[in-house]
């Protein structure tokens, strides 16, 4: 009896508490962004397009950079600029075994970036590419 008085208590105070801070947090809510809003900004439509271009062009020097130097190995070798795959000498190596597969990795990586960015063309070769190897 006891049990069934605590549970429907406790199950008022939730709904009333929740119905409070619908109010409350629609408030906070509109607060909230607006003071990011007051303090941030936001960019400018002239600023947007330069970071979008900068964000592409950065890309494809990554990509870029894969496809001539690593491609069809999984990564790109950052300090010697050539690719790694699968450690097939020492099979137990899991550090790396475990993440190369011998599959591509970075183009399948790549695949929805270049969808993102409009690029069909090279989206259907690198499909292709994954695909072939």
């Amino acid at each position: 009896m006891i049990y069934k008085l605590l549970f429907q208590s406790i199950v008022f105070i939730c709904i009333y508490l929740l119905t409070l801070s619908s109010n409350v947090n629609a408030n906070f809510k509109t607060n909230f962004f607006d003071t990011l809003n007051t303090k941030y900004g936001s960019f400018p439509e002239s600023l947007r397009i330069e970071m979008r271009e900068q964000s592409r062009s950065m890309f494809y020097f990554a990509y870029d950079s894969y496809m001539k130097y690593a491609f069809p190995l999984d990564e790109l070798n950052p300090v010697n600029c050539s690719g790694r795959g699968p450690d097939y000498d020492n099979p137990s190596n899991i550090n790396i075994n475990d993440v190369l597969g011998d599959y591509c990795l970075t183009l399948v990586d790549s695949l929805d970036t270049l969808a993102i960015l409009g690029n069909a063309s090279e989206f259907q070769h690198a499909v292709e590419q994954v695909i072939k190897h």
